[in-house]
């Protein structure tokens, strides 16, 4: 493998991998198929075999991320950790401070952080709940567990009524 192949194959792994890391694992997972494809054809010598079998081993990893997505109703605590649909990792620290990847996800005083139907949502201490957008925090209404009301609940017979969307409906 010449030097313009291994540095065409080792940057091709390294934006792969780059992309993957930050959540975009579809376009992470081309680079890297890229970088084996270059890997595999150019290599010519022993010691570059195992440069190129690096480059082919080490994209399984953020391939094995897509596995291994957490089920739709995990919580921390119990869990350790969330993994997203994105392949992002979830942690919560014992101050209350959640970090996705090892970042700080710019939320504090987390009591609950679930994931449900593909997002990511936290509990925070003073019982409000708050939706992750890629970027940052949406307040909900209520929990997001919250069963909907069922067709025709009317208020009073019912204290609340609770819409497909997790809102939380009263009068008072």
């Amino acid at each position: 493998m010449n030097s313009i192949t291994l540095f065409l194959a080792t940057a091709c792994l390294a934006v792969g991998v780059g992309l993957s890391m930050l959540g975009n694992i579809y376009w992470g997972a081309a680079f890297e198929l890229i970088a084996i494809i270059i890997a595999y054809h150019r290599v010519r010598v022993r010691i570059r075999k195992k440069i190129a079998l690096a480059l082919v081993l080490l994209p399984l990893f953020s391939v094995a991320s897509l596995a291994a997505t957490s089920p739709s109703g995990t919580t921390i605590p119990p869990a350790q950790q969330i993994v997203d649909s994105n392949g992002g990792v979830w942690t919560v620290a014992s101050n209350g401070l959640c970090y996705l990847n090892g970042q700080w996800a710019k939320c504090s005083n987390v009591q609950t952080l679930l994931f449900n139907q593909n997002n990511i949502f936290e509990g925070a201490t003073d019982g409000t709940w708050w939706l992750w957008t890629g970027s940052g925090w949406n307040q909900l209404p209520g929990d997001p567990r919250s069963t909907p009301s069922a067709s025709g609940t009317t208020i009073p017979s019912a204290q609340q009524i609770v819409d497909s969307n997790g809102g939380i409906w009263t009068v008072g």
